[in-house]
C-alpha cells in the first residue's frame, strides 16, 4: 500500500512515467506472489481476495497516470483502457467498481469519445444509457446520490460538457447543459454551499468554460474566479497551485478570443498580468523536477505574448499551453 501511495504522489507531481514504472514492478510482484498460493484452501482464497483488491488499486493508479499522459501521448489511450478493463475485473464491491467506471469515463472523455464517456458515467450510478440527446435522467440521479458520489459525478458530467463544447460537439454540450438547467443542479446544496476543496475547482472551471463560449460572460467569470480561489486556498498543495495556473491560462486565452466581441466586460490584460505574476511566484518556489519540466516551457510563450497585439494570436498561444495539461 505504501508503494501505491507513492504512485499517487508521483501522479500529483506530474511524474507519470515514474508512477507507471513503479506500478509495473508492483503488478509483477503481486502476480508472482499470487502464484505461490494457487491451492484452493481457505487461506489462499482469502489471500487472493486481498491481493486482487490491491492489484486493482495498482492498475487504477497506473491508468490514472496514463490518462494524464493522453494529451501528449495518444498511444496511452489503448493502454489506459486495458488497465481499466483489468482493474474492473479485480474488484468485488460495487462501490469500487463504480469508482473504476468513473475513471474509465475520464479516459473516454480524454480520448474524445464523449458518448462512450457518458455510457460509463451512467453505469457508475446504476443507470442504463439509452438516450444520446436527453440527459435528464442522469442529472436527476445526481440529486439522489450521497454527497461524495454527487460531487464526483458532477465533476465528470461537466468535464464531458466542457470538452465536447471545446472540441466542436456543440449539440451534445448544449443538450448536457439543458439537462443541467432543467434539474436545477446549480441550486443543489453541494454546489451552492461548496467547500474550497478538490474537485470543486474542476466543477466551476468546466462549467465556466462552457458558459464563456456561449457568451454568458458575467456568470462564467464568477465561476472562473471561484475555481482559481479554490486553488489558491489550497496553495500549500503543489497540485492545486499548478491546476490554478492551468485554469488561469485557459481563462486568459478565452478572454483574448472573445475580447473584441465583449470588449466592455472582458479584462484580458488584467488576467494576463495575474497569470504572469502567479506563474513567476510558482516557478520561484521549491518544486520537484517533474513539475519544473512540465511548466518551464510556458515561460517562452508568456514572454512572447508581451509583443503580440492580435488577440486571436494571443488566444492560440495561451490555449495551446493550457490544453497540454489535464485537469
Amino acid at each position: 500500500m505504501i508503494k501505491i501511495r507513492e504512485g499517487v504522489h508521483q501522479n500529483n507531481i506530474y511524474n507519470y512515467k515514474g508512477c507507471i514504472e513503479n506500478m509495473n514492478k508492483l503488478e509483477a510482484l503481486i502476480d508472482d506472489t499470487m502464484g505461490l498460493f494457487s491451492l484452493a484452501d481457505d487461506f489462499s482464497n482469502l489471500f487472493n481476495e486481498i491481493t486482487s483488491d490491491v492489484k486493482g488499486k495498482v492498475l487504477g493508479t497506473r491508468l490514472q497516470a496514463r490518462n494524464f499522459l493522453i494529451r501528449t501521448e495518444r498511444e496511452q489511450i489503448k493502454l489506459a483502457r486495458k488497465d481499466s478493463d483489468d482493474a474492473i475485473e479485480q474488484f468485488q464491491l460495487e462501490r469500487d467498481k463504480a469508482r473504476q467506471y468513473q475513471y474509465r469515463c475520464q479516459i473516454e472523455c480524454e480520448a474524445g469519445e464523449y458518448i462512450n464517456a457518458l455510457n460509463w458515467l451512467y453505469k457508475s450510478v446504476g443507470l442504463n444509457f439509452n438516450n444520446q440527446e436527453d440527459f435528464y435522467e442522469l442529472t436527476e440521479k445526481i440529486k439522489k446520490l450521497d454527497k461524495a458520489s454527487a460531487i464526483f459525478t458532477t465533476m465528470h458530467y461537466l468535464r464531458i460538457l466542457s470538452e465536447a463544447s471545446f472540441n466542436g460537439e456543440i449539440s451534445l454540450a448544449d443538450n448536457l447543459y439543458s439537462a443541467w438547467v432543467k434539474s436545477k443542479l446549480e441550486s443543489l446544496e453541494i454546489i451552492k454551499c461548496h467547500s474550497f476543496e478538490n474537485p470543486y475547482e474542476v466543477i466551476f472551471a468546466k462549467l465556466a468554460g462552457y458558459l464563456l463560449s456561449k457568451g454568458n460572460v458575467k456568470s462564467a467569470l464568477e465561476k472562473y474566479k471561484i475555481a482559481v480561489s479554490i486553488c489558491k486556498n489550497n496553495a500549500k498543495f503543489l497540485t492545486a497551485r499548478s491546476i490554478g495556473l492551468v485554469i488561469q491560462a485557459e481563462l486568459t486565452a478565452l478572454l483574448c478570443k472573445f475580447a473584441d466581441k465583449y470588449n466592455k466586460e472582458y479584462k484580458e490584460k488584467e488576467a494576463y498580468k495575474n497569470l504572469i505574476k502567479d506563474y513567476n511566484d510558482f516557478m520561484n518556489s521549491s518544486l520537484p523536477e517533474t513539475i519544473i519540466n512540465t511548466f518551464s516551457p510556458w515561460k517562452e510563450t508568456l514572454d512572447k505574448l508581451q509583443d503580440v497585439a492580435d488577440n486571436n494570436k494571443k488566444y492560440e498561444m495561451l490555449w495551446k499551453i493550457s490544453r497540454a495539461i489535464f485537469y
